[in-house]
């Protein structure tokens, strides 16, 4: 459309000489090629034709700055009609994740996650939010360990910051202060988690949601690998794909043990995959003493804590509850020192007695 356009635009006149060696303007071009006429029978009434042909040409083409005009307001429009390059769209091409773990039953864990760049929502960098507390299947709390060690882009080390959220953490990967190369770019992400195996009577497992379920992008195919100790293979598996809690199968296992997506996974969409494996390859992590206590005895906790806030408060009620012995107090009076009678009872009626009367005393007469 670049084209049509500058040919609608370019407006351009060069000399070409006549047959009969007269120099004239020819035709300029507003955007169509002027007819060429076919040769005559004779070559005199070819001249009339070719003269008859360059004087109507000439004569169409004498307002100039009108068909100037005429063909800026159709490149205009052609312009404008001409569809734009559409910007690809922002998502993750990529998610593979690769676990390991150790006979500390700590999980070592490697994302390396491949996005599109095109500057509008990722601008600097993306982020990653990780959960580190949730309740079990059993409804009982968990607090799970988590460090970062390690933030690539590119395969070189980048900036990155984890921030707590309400119920985990969040990890900013990017330089805050430069914007983020356009196009594809993969970043990878490698931390440690503690407390995110479970210990059965029976087996060992991980239940893990691989890349989350708050991702404001689609993502175009996810992928997770495991890795137990001394090279063993999980001895069952399970996946999900789709909202927190549903239980698509948008997945299929691979001969290596690995899983991945078969479909595309739409913004709020997860993987999350369940191994287990046989006992003893990895050791549990040994808990508090407060929690193993809670954990076993909390229900004769519960009916034992009113007695012994009674036997606590009785205590305290026996040591400082009551008050100590006093002595009798006996009232003491006696008259002011430096104060008349007469004084303290005007103080005390605040004035005088109506029933005194003051009468003029003369020398010797009362």
């Amino acid at each position: 459309m670049i084209l049509y356009a500058l040919l609608f635009t370019v407006l351009f006149e060069r000399k070409s000489r006549r047959s009969d060696g007269e120099m004239h303007p020819h035709v300029p071009f507003v955007g169509f090629v002027a007819p060429i006429l076919p040769p005559g029978p004779c070559g005199f009434c070819g001249k009339l034709k070719k003269a008859h042909a360059s004087r109507s040409r000439n004569e169409f083409f004498l307002r100039t700055p009108v068909m100037r005009g005429l063909a800026g307001v159709i490149s205009l429009l052609f312009f404008l009609m001409a569809p734009l390059p559409s910007r690809a769209e922002e998502k993750i091409l990529s998610f593979s994740s690769a676990a390991t773990v150790h006979e500390d039953s700590s999980l070592e864990v490697r994302e390396d996650i491949a996005v599109n760049v095109e500057g509008r929502r990722i601008q600097r960098g993306i982020y990653r939010d990780f959960p580190t507390k949730y309740r079990d299947s059993t409804g009982r709390a968990v607090a799970i360990g988590f460090s970062v060690k390690s933030a690539l882009l590119g395969g070189r080390e980048v900036p990155y910051s984890v921030r707590s959220i309400a119920d985990g953490v969040r990890i900013y990967l990017g330089d805050p202060n430069r914007r983020a190369p356009p196009g594809r770019q993969t970043y990878t992400l490698v931390y440690v988690v503690t407390g995110a195996l479970g210990f059965f009577d029976e087996h060992d497992e991980l239940y893990w949601n691989v890349t989350g379920n708050d991702w404001a992008f689609a993502i175009d195919e996810a992928r997770f690998s495991l890795s137990l100790p001394g090279g063993a293979r999980p001895t069952a598996l399970e996946f999900f794909t789709g909202w927190r809690g549903a239980r698509g199968q948008d997945a299929q296992q691979l001969p290596d043990g690995s899983v991945v997506t078969t479909e595309p996974l739409p913004p709020g969409e997860g993987l999350t995959v369940v191994y287990a494996w046989p006992k003893g390859l990895a050791s549990p992590p040994e808990e508090p003493f407060l929690r193993t206590f809670f954990s076993r005895y909390h229900a004769h906790f519960l009916v034992a804590l009113p007695l012994l806030l009674l036997f606590v408060y009785l205590l305290l009620w026996l040591r400082w509850g009551k008050d100590p012995p006093m002595p009798v107090i006996i009232p003491l009076f006696s008259p002011s020192r430096d104060r008349t009678p007469g004084f303290l009872r005007y103080v005390s009626r605040m004035g005088m007695a109506p029933h005194i009367s003051f009468r003029p005393v003369r020398e010797g007469v009362l």
